[in-house]
C-alpha cells in the first residue's frame, strides 16, 4: 500500500506536467478558429510536410487589418493590401507567416505592376506604382525600419479589383521576388 501511495502522487505530478505542457504556446501558427478574429480575408496554409489537406483547409490566418493577404515564400510571411477605392490609397503591411506580427523591412519603397481589368470603356491596363514607406511613432516605425507601405494614386480610384506584381520585398535577410497577386476582397465587390 506504501508503494502505490508512493506512485499515486508521481502518476498525479506527471499527468499534471504533460497536460501543462499542452498549453504551453508553440513554434509556428495558431490552430485555433480564424473566424473568431475580427476582419480580414482568410487565406487558406497549403499542405505541406506534417499539414494534410483537412488540416490545411482548416488553418486560415486572417488579414489584421481587413485587407488581402499576399502569402511570401513558403508560409514565410505576407504582404496584407488594403485599398480605399474612394481615394485610391493603397495601404501594404508586412506581416509573419501567421499574419499575427509586422515584421519590419529596411527598404523605403516597394514597387509592385498593377493590372486593372478590362471594362466596357477600356481595355486591360497595366501602370506601375511605388509605395513608399510609412513612419509610426506610436509603434516606433521609422523610415528605413517599418512594415508599413503606402501609396496615393489617381489610377486606383473606383478600383474594386486588381491583379499585379510585387517586384521585390527584402526583409530580415530574406528577399521575395516578382510575386504575383489578386487583390479581390470578399464581399467588396470586383471589377474597377
Amino acid at each position: 500500500m506504501r508503494v502505490s501511495a508512493m506512485v499515486r502522487p508521481t502518476m498525479t505530478v506527471t499527468t499534471v506536467a504533460a497536460a501543462a505542457l499542452l498549453w504551453l504556446p508553440m513554434p509556428g501558427c495558431e490552430r485555433g478558429d480564424p473566424a473568431a478574429k475580427p476582419g480580414g480575408q482568410k487565406i487558406p496554409v497549403p499542405a505541406s510536410a506534417g499539414n494534410d489537406a483537412a488540416e490545411a483547409a482548416a488553418h486560415q490566418h486572417l488579414a489584421p487589418h481587413g485587407g488581402v493577404l499576399v502569402e511570401l515564400g513558403d508560409h514565410d510571411a505576407n504582404a496584407e493590401m488594403l485599398l480605399d477605392p474612394d481615394t485610391g490609397r493603397l495601404r501594404l503591411w508586412l506581416l509573419d507567416g501567421c499574419a499575427a506580427n509586422s515584421l519590419r523591412s529596411e527598404a523605403d519603397e516597394i514597387r509592385m505592376l498593377v493590372i486593372l481589368p478590362a471594362t466596357p470603356d477600356r481595355g486591360e491596363s497595366m501602370f506601375n506604382l511605388t509605395l513608399d514607406a510609412v513612419a509610426n511613432p506610436l509603434t516606433g516605425e521609422t523610415l528605413g525600419d517599418t512594415s508599413e507601405f503606402s501609396v496615393t494614386s489617381e489610377d486606383l480610384r473606383g478600383v474594386r479589383a486588381f491583379k499585379g506584381v510585387i517586384q521585390r520585398i527584402e526583409m530580415h535577410g530574406e528577399r521575395y521576388s516578382d510575386v504575383s497577386f489578386e487583390y479581390a476582397p470578399v464581399g467588396r465587390g470586383s471589377g474597377s
